[in-house]
């Protein structure tokens, strides 16, 4: 009995929509009817292949026992063992490098996109640095406490918190600083930041909440406590009567001077203001500091030539950021308590 293709073979029907490569079904059912002794012209027929791709693959099985493609010899390196190895050792001699910069030190003729893969192939991995801050076992202690006092708080009773702090803005994008680190050693003391650099840079005040934004505040000069006071009197009333009406709400800012500073603290006790204990050391439960980044970020995406256009930027930037990104924010209280408690107090991802 003689086998007669019907119009397009349904297992041949990928062939003609890729037409640039023979796809492996299709070389396996050739090899298959040649070892089932149909002829050659069948094939053809069969297939829509022509008699030289058909006795290609039938040779590479007959040879290779498979149909499978050859291994491909990958781009040429356009860099050498040696300039490999001068980008490696710059970035272990100098953790806060960016490819960038490695780039140009060497003067390596390559794409920034090569030296990372240099560096990732090494194992050592761009990262933003964690900031690095002390906890000894009394600020542990504080941590676990106020993870332990709000464990049975919910998305809803974080979303009567008015989360606030105040932030420098550098000028020239040094929002955030690069190390080049192995996997797993972020909290490691070489790999984290213990100061920013000194260059000029923008005071703001600001504050969120699930429902939305404050007011960004731009402070002449470095906070102190009569500022803080200052913008307390215009924006806390203001916002919270807006906000939540008579319903109560609670204040949570860190522990920075300023914060805890006589003035401020009178303030807040003559105005009746909730407000957290709030543990020291504690950046990853005030996501205030994720707000502050997700800014520095946008913000980056430009060149400002001086502070007064970094603050017009500020002002912009600020009132674009999506409620959806408070509202995760918010929402990840719970789960940043529940982290602290995880590990015992230390340092957490967030």
């Amino acid at each position: 009995m003689i086998l007669h293709p019907i119009h397009a073979p349904p297992v041949f029907e990928d062939v003609h929509a890729l037409r640039s490569r023979v796809p492996l079904m299709t070389r396996m059912l050739i090899v298959i009817m040649n070892l089932l002794g149909f002829s050659d012209s069948l094939i053809v027929e069969w297939s829509g292949h022509p008699l030289s791709t058909i006795h290609r693959w039938v040779n590479r099985f007959s040879a290779a026992g498979d149909v499978l493609d050859a291994p491909g010899r990958g781009r040429r390196r356009v860099t050498t063992q040696e300039i490999d190895a001068a980008i490696v050792s710059l970035a272990e001699e100098e953790r806060f490098i960016t490819p960038r910069v490695i780039r140009n030190r060497l003067g390596v003729r390559a794409s920034v996109r090569t030296i990372r893969r240099r560096l990732d192939e090494a194992g050592l991995f761009g990262r933003v640095a964690r900031i690095s801050w002390p906890l000894s076992q009394d600020v542990i202690q504080e941590r676990l406490t106020f993870a332990e006092d709000y464990a049975g708080w919910d998305g809803n009773d974080w979303g009567s918190v008015l989360f606030s702090d105040e932030a420098c803005i550098w000028l020239g994008g040094a929002s955030q600083i690069w190390v080049q680190r192995p996997e797993d050693t972020a909290f490691l003391d070489q790999y984290m930041v213990h100061r920013p650099d000194s260059h000029a840079k923008i005071s703001v005040w600001a504050g969120f909440s699930a429902l939305g934004l404050t007011r960004i505040h731009i402070v002449e000069g470095t906070m102190n406590s009569a500022k803080l006071v200052d913008i307390f009197s215009s924006e806390l009333h203001q916002y919270t009567r807006r906000t939540w009406r008579n319903q109560q709400w609670h204040l949570l800012q860190d522990n920075s001077p300023v914060h805890t500073s006589d003035e401020v603290q009178d303030w807040l006790a003559d105005n009746e203001i909730p407000r957290f204990d709030f543990p020291r050391y504690s950046p990853d439960l005030n996501p205030m500091e994720n707000l502050w980044a997700y800014l520095k970020r946008e913000l980056d995406h430009d060149f400002y030539e001086n502070t007064e256009q970094l603050a017009v930027a500020v002002q912009i930037q600020w009132n674009k950021i999506p409620l959806e990104i408070l509202l995760a924010l918010v929402e990840s209280m719970p789960h940043r308590l529940e982290a602290v408690r995880v590990h015992r107090g230390f340092k957490t991802k967030y």
